[in-house]
């Protein structure tokens, strides 16, 4: 812990001094049972939703490969084409 301070001006010089201060301890309240936070009641039995994604990497791959394919056969024929 330190405390800063500053002193002066453009034309004098600016001073910067630096003070070790001690930290001071908190006070302890006098129940520390008051000051813990109200837990939320959680049987409600309540069906969350599922918010993770669901679907299957293997049909990306095949749109993918899909796509791939298509794109080949069009670039093919216009070579061919033209």
């Amino acid at each position: 812990w330190y405390g800063v301070g500053y002193a002066g001006s453009m034309k004098e010089g600016f001073t910067i001094t630096n003070q070790e201060k001690t930290p001071t301890k908190p006070s302890t309240p006098n129940n520390p049972e008051s000051n813990k936070p109200e837990v939320p009641n959680t049987s409600n039995n309540k069906t969350l939703p599922n918010t993770g994604d669901g679907s299957n990497v293997s049909q990306y791959v095949w749109i993918m490969l899909t796509s791939g394919v298509l794109l080949m056969l069009i670039g093919y024929r216009r070579k061919n084409q033209g």
